[in-house]
């Protein structure tokens, strides 16, 4: 059975996630008819990523022709099914619009991050720290990053930056940072924990300790999550080339040197360069 006879055969079988693939491959070969058909039978049936897609073709005139009315039609649908996400696709709808409420995007935005869409959480923080339609408040800011860090470690990489660079309005802290690089690296953000090793590394907040260092870089190189994980596996190099908190090992040194290269470290191909 081929991947598409696959998913005909889930959705006649009453599997949503079929029929919204269904829609989805008919949407890829322009058959917009015949996509809007399958993601209404997912949407019919409760399924909010189908009637997600539905607004956003009209939304942003994907195969169809713009109808904004339309869209919020679908995205009201999403919010009966899944409110987080409904009034986030609702407050991008209302922040697009040419002659929208910001203030009507604004609540939006913050029923969405209420309800738990950390999206939203993010979009209320970038806009408290730019002064974007609301006075600049860091320190709001930082509230709605720490609610956004709660289902996105992406936001916890950027609390950790934050007080680790001392941020502007925003006290330096090497103990929040960690704090911050850890719920990110616990959530496998390879960034999180090349950054949460080099505290260790440094000693920045914390005792020095190559050996905790090293833990943290295998697990950035190691990441399924690929952006950042170049990084851990370029010290993890550094670490064995010198013999920091492992016996020296230039052949294992050569090894993550060659992974970080491979993951596209500029400066990983030049050292493994020299060794030859």
């Amino acid at each position: 059975m081929s991947a598409y006879e696959s998913i005909v055969d889930a959705c006649h079988h009453g599997e949503m996630k079929g029929c919204y693939e269904l829609g989805r491959h008919f949407q890829r070969r322009t058959d917009t008819e015949k996509a809007i058909r399958y993601y209404e039978i997912g949407c019919k049936n409760g399924y909010a990523p189908s009637c997600m897609k539905i607004g956003q073709m009209y939304h942003y005139g994907k195969g169809i022709k713009k109808n904004l009315s339309k869209a919020a039609k679908a995205y009201k649908r999403v919010m009966g099914i899944d409110p987080a996400l409904g009034y986030y696709l609702l407050g991008t709808l209302e922040y697009s619009k040419k002659n929208g409420s910001n203030e009507t995007a604004l609540e939006y935005y913050t029923l969405a991050c209420d309800k738990g869409s950390a999206e939203a959480c993010s979009k209320l923080a970038y806009f408290n720290k730019s002064g974007i339609n609301v006075e600049k408040d860091i320190q709001k800011s930082m509230a709605y990053r720490e609610k956004a860090c709660v289902n996105d470690r992406k936001e916890c990489l950027a609390l950790g930056d934050a007080y680790a660079n001392g941020e502007s309005g925003i006290s330096h802290s090497y103990v929040k940072a960690r704090k911050y690089y850890g719920m990110a690296c616990s959530g496998e953000n390879a960034i999180g924990c090349y950054r949460l090793g080099n505290l260790y590394y440094k000693g920045n907040g914390v005792r020095k300790s190559y050996k905790t260092a090293k833990q943290y870089y295998e697990k950035s190189c190691s990441s399924k999550n690929l952006n950042g994980s170049e990084r851990g596996c370029n010290n993890l190099a550094v670490l064995y080339r010198y013999g920091r908190g492992v016996k020296r090992d230039v052949d294992i040194s050569k090894k993550y040197y060659d992974k970080a290269c491979k993951k596209g470290y500029a400066e990983a191909c030049t050292v493994l360069r020299s060794f030859k």
